[in-house]
C-alpha cells in the first residue's frame, strides 16, 4: 500500500487529471478504459466524485498492490472490504472511488479518498495508520480471502526481495538491527 496526501485546495485540475490517468485506455483486463467503482456499485460516476471534491482541501490518494493480487479472482470485493475496515477504523465514512489496473505484471487498485470526513470537517488521518495501519489491514484481507501462506511461500517471497530495489521487509529488518546505521 502507497498512500499520498495531495493538496488540491479547491483546484480540480491536478485532481482531474489524476483521475484521467487512473480511467485511462488499457488498464483493464481486455485492454479497455479502466472503471471506476465505488462502495455502491461498480459504475462510479467520476464527474460527480469530482463535483463533490470541489470544495476540499487535500485528498488520500492510495495504490493498493496485494503481492498476492493475482491470485484474488475479483479485487473489487478486496477493495470493498479495506475501504469498510478504515471506516471503522476511522470512524467515518469515507467518500472515494476505485480504478483496478492490469496493465502491469502485478495487478493493483488506485484508490482517490475525498479530503472530508462524514461531519464535513478535513478528514485527518494519522501518519501511523497511513504508514502501517492500511497495510496491515489489507494483509489480514488477502490472508482471509486466499489463507495462511505456507513456509515455502514465505521462503519465496524473502528470495524475490532479494534483487528488488525499493525497501522490502529484508532492508526494514536488517535497519532495526542497525546501530547508528551499522550492523554488526
Amino acid at each position: 500500500v502507497r498512500v499520498r496526501y495531495t493538496m488540491i485546495a479547491g483546484d480540480l485540475n491536478a485532481a482531474q487529471l489524476h483521475i484521467r490517468y487512473i480511467v485511462r485506455a488499457g488498464v483493464s483486463r481486455d485492454g479497455t478504459p479502466g472503471r471506476a467503482y465505488d462502495a455502491a456499485g461498480d459504475d462510479a460516476e467520476v464527474g460527480q466524485f469530482l463535483r463533490r471534491s470541489a470544495g476540499d482541501s487535500h485528498q488520500f490518494r492510495l495504490l493498493v498492490s496485494a503481492e498476492d493480487g493475482a491470485h484474488l479472482q475479483d479485487l473489487k470485493p478486496f477493495i470493498r472490504g479495506l475501504l469498510a475496515q478504515m471506516q471503522y477504523d476511522l470512524e467515518s465514512n469515507l467518500d472515494w472511488i476505485a480504478v483496478d489496473h492490469f496493465n502491469t505484471g502485478h495487478p493493483h487498485t488506485h484508490i482517490v479518498i475525498r479530503g472530508r470526513d462524514d461531519n464535513g470537517h478535513d478528514l485527518v488521518i494519522a501518519r501511523d495508520y497511513l504508514a502501517h495501519g492500511i497495510r496491515a489491514r489489507a494483509r489480514a484481507l488477502v490472508s482471509l480471502e486466499l489463507g495462511p501462506e505456507s513456509e515455502m511461500e514465505q521462503l519465496r517471497k524473502l528470495v524475490n526481495q532479494v534483487a528488488q530495489e525499493r525497501s522490502t521487509l529484508i532492508g526494514r529488518s536488517l535497519g532495526a538491527r542497525a546501530t547508528d546505521g551499522v550492523l554488526a
